[in-house]
């Protein structure tokens, strides 16, 4: 496969220097570089926009700039491009300065070899590309903590085991910002005291590379005293550094729910008990005292007789308004106040 030409942009006012480096460029073939010479950092900059540029050599004297303000204006208008910049012999404190602000790397001209030039450009192309996709990778992990929150999914490295990386929700479902959690001496101060030694056990497994579960319920304290409960997501990121990544799910609502829906069944099914066996047994009960009516008993028994009748009724009248709750709602019997008499309780 062919080998991709570098286009290298040439700053230099210097003729001798300049014809120099574009022999040494064009005597190369592993790659093959095209070179353009221009002689002021203007013109340099109009090439600069044409985005047809690999690489700059760039001399940081020329006659419309000098010093590190002409590194600065050439990476202002291209900071994507690799630079490496060209100084005297009396400024070489320069281009290592000039290395602390961008620049790939610097030459002193009239003193670098063809291996050094080459050498030169080669690592300046190479940790241009390296610094490119680490820029990329931060950003990408940078989107990826803000959809997280975005979420509300709360994102968490942990190491040694102190809180280094959060993101936006998990500050807002622990109540602390993000300087109170990385001052934490321990991400373990975090988890409810009940459960702080099962997590300081899995988390050691877990760095032992031990099997452990990767997915589990815990709770923590939030700021303000709070019990919130989370559906808890582990990975191990680096044994050797100790990092682990928690991503979290605040379920304390859920779980409120899943508890008034158990107490709204274990509700249900004890009516469905009381109208087996207590309704129906009382349907017989008055159906047998009917049948007593024209019956010649003592006034008192009849008083006795009409009592049970009435307080049969009552528990009857008081089951139906059960039975006719909205099952529906998992509230609890015992909260609810829409009673059909619209008392808030059964008589």
């Amino acid at each position: 496969m062919k080998t991709k030409r570098v286009k290298v942009l040439l700053i230099e006012d210097d003729s001798n220097n300049a014809s120099a480096i574009m022999e040494i460029l064009a005597a190369e073939s592993s790659p093959e570089f095209d070179v353009e010479w221009v002689k002021t950092l203007s013109q340099g900059l109009e090439k600069l926009d044409s985005g047809r540029i690999h690489l700059v050599l760039l001399d940081l004297s020329l006659p419309d700039s000098s010093g590190l303000d002409t590194l600065i204006k050439a990476s202002a208008k291209a900071p994507q491009l690799p630079i490496v910049v060209l100084t005297g012999l009396a400024d070489e404190t320069l281009g290592i300065k000039a290395v602390q602000e961008g620049a790939q790397d610097y030459l002193i001209k009239g003193q670098f070899s063809v291996s050094t030039l080459l050498r030169s450009i080669r690592y300046a192309l190479e940790r241009k590309r390296f610094e490119e996709e680490l820029r990329r990778q931060t950003n990408l992990y940078q989107t990826l903590l803000q959809a997280h929150s975005d979420l509300g999914e709360g994102f968490m490295v942990v190491e040694n085991p102190r809180v280094a990386r959060v993101n936006e929700a998990f500050c807002r479902i622990s109540g602390y910002t993000e300087e109170e959690l990385f001052a934490m001496a321990s991400v373990f101060d975090l988890i409810v005291p009940d459960q702080r030694r099962m997590m300081t056990e899995r988390l050691r497994k877990r760095l032992r590379s031990e099997k452990v579960p990767d997915h589990y319920e815990a709770s923590i304290l939030s700021k303000h005293g709070k019990e919130v409960k989370l559906e808890v997501a582990v990975k191990l990121l680096s044994a050797e550094a100790e990092q682990v990544i928690f991503l979290v799910r605040d379920i304390t609502e859920r779980k409120k729910e899943m508890l008034r829906a158990e107490r709204h069944e274990a509700a249900r099914k004890m009516l469905q008990v009381l109208m087996h066996e207590i309704y129906d047994p009382m349907t017989g009960i008055i159906g047998n005292l009917s049948l007593l009516e024209n019956e010649e008993v003592l006034p008192q028994v009849r008083e006795c007789l009409k009592d049970i009748a009435e307080c049969t009724k009552k528990i009857q009248s008081a089951l139906k308004q059960l039975k006719h709750l909205d099952l529906a709602d998992p509230t609890p019997l015992a909260e609810n106040r829409h009673s059909e008499n619209g008392q808030g309780k059964v008589n």
